[in-house]
């Protein structure tokens, strides 16, 4: 039987051929406070025991997940965390600014800025089938975490061009052309959704829950409850969305001499409009 002591480890497991059946064949004794994250994603326990405070998890590589456990023995609350690493998306940068409009009669409006990049959808975990065959759990419970990650933030819309000065012609003197309008603000990515789990405890499967809200979701109080086993998360919130670009500035004033009348300067352009948020993701039974 594997028994480990110390409290934050990495189990190398060989592996494994891509079927349906777990291939490493193991036996293992988790003690309180242990951290341990598996790097494959088929696993039969012929014997499991877990005590509390330890964290079971999977390295972000391994999506979906087969596990057998024989025997499973709980104390105290314990996790399998499913939820993806936290992850800090960068936000998308912001556009350049196109160039001034032409001083070429007619007088010409200043281009319009790009509109915004959208922010990175957040990540979903691992996908867990989970069966048990005999569960000793008398004074100890298991939550299994679903959680999605949030989503990245939208980017910030480009700045409109500046308008063309007023041409002069000898005989016409053009006002400056209007500023382009700012572009809009990059949408918000969508929430990372929760990880499927399919859990059959002896003859019965268990459903998974939503927790209130949006990730990080905290530990449902079922599940501080000696003798269960509660699969519960929440999804990822949906990325904020970025502003938008400024107007660009009107082109310039020109003085123009006879029989020419002095010219204006060009308005300025509209500041451009915000993103949309992004939707958060979905609990996925």
């Amino acid at each position: 039987m594997w028994r480990f002591s110390c409290l934050a480890l990495i189990l190398t497991i060989a592996a494994s051929s891509a079927i349906a059946q777990p291939q490493k064949t193991m036996r293992a004794i988790l003690p309180e406070d242990c951290n341990l994250q598996l790097q494959d994603g088929n696993i039969l326990f012929t014997e499991l025991e877990i005590d509390s405070g330890c964290v079971i998890s999977f390295v972000p590589s391994v999506k979906n997940a087969n596990v057998i456990v024989q025997k499973l023995t709980l104390h105290g609350k314990s996790t399998i965390d499913l939820s993806p690493p936290a992850v800090s998306f960068a936000v998308p940068a912001k556009p350049g600014t196109p160039q001034q409009a032409r001083n070429d009669p007619p007088t010409e409006r200043g281009q319009n800025g790009t509109h915004g990049g959208n922010g990175t959808p957040g990540l979903s975990g691992t996908n867990l089938t989970l069966t048990i065959e005999t569960l000793d759990a008398s004074d100890g419970s298991l939550w299994i975490r679903t959680d999605g990650s949030p989503a990245g933030s939208g980017g910030p819309g480009g700045d409109g061009a500046k308008g063309s000065a007023g041409p002069f012609t000898g005989v016409h003197c053009y006002d400056g052309g209007a500023g382009g309008d700012g572009g809009a603000g990059g949408n918000g990515g969508t929430g990372g959704d929760t990880t499927r789990v399919m859990l059959i405890v002896g003859p019965k499967s268990i459903a998974a829950n939503r927790t209130p809200g949006l990730s990080p979701s905290k530990r449902p109080s079922d599940a501080n409850i000696p003798g269960t086993i509660v699969v519960a998360g929440s999804p990822g919130a949906g990325g904020s969305p970025g502003p938008g670009g400024n107007g660009g500035p009107g082109g310039e004033v020109r003085s123009c001499h006879f029989p020419a009348t002095d010219a204006h300067g060009g308005p300025n352009g509209h500041p451009g409009p915000a993103g949309s948020p992004g939707p958060p993701g979905n609990f996925v039974l």
